[in-house]
């Protein structure tokens, strides 16, 4: 089957760069199957699984988010967080979903009191709702495998 060229880099570093077959993800607008030969692409993405087939073995990876191009047979994630799923480790993602939901309650009770706050408020609510978001990818994708 024909390859393309797959990068991940994160704003820390390069994580990846290999040979694909076949990738599967999530931008903004939906799921997106990548094979080689794809035309010219730009499209945020939302936390997903990234799906990676080459050599008919197949691979997850966690994705919290950022930017796919694809262009001359490559393709370029730029991912504000990534993650092995073997790295995830589940207690940590729920003690992590358990604390967002406190600061989530304490934010809508802040809101009933603080009218002036409302929108700020809401955003700090959205944030929190989206790494929550994260974590439950993270468990879905571990417990998977």
């Amino acid at each position: 089957m024909a390859t393309f060229q797959l990068d991940i880099i994160t704003p820390i570093s390069k994580i990846l760069y290999q040979e694909a077959e076949y990738i599967k993800l999530r931008t903004i607008d939906g799921d997106i199957g990548i094979l080689s030969n794809h035309s010219p692409f730009v499209a945020p993405l939302v936390p997903t699984k990234l799906l990676v087939r080459y050599n008919k073995e197949e691979k997850e990876y966690f994705v919290s988010g950022g930017f796919m191009e694809i262009s001359d047979n490559t393709v370029t994630i730029l991912a504000d967080d990534f993650a092995f799923p073997e790295k995830i480790v589940i207690e940590d993602e729920k003690e992590k979903i358990v604390s967002l939901l406190s600061e989530i309650k304490a934010l809508e009770v802040n809101l009933v009191t603080n009218e002036d706050k409302k929108e700020e408020i809401e955003k700090e609510i959205l944030k929190l709702r989206e790494e929550i978001k994260k974590s439950e990818i993270k468990i879905e994708m571990k417990n998977a495998r």
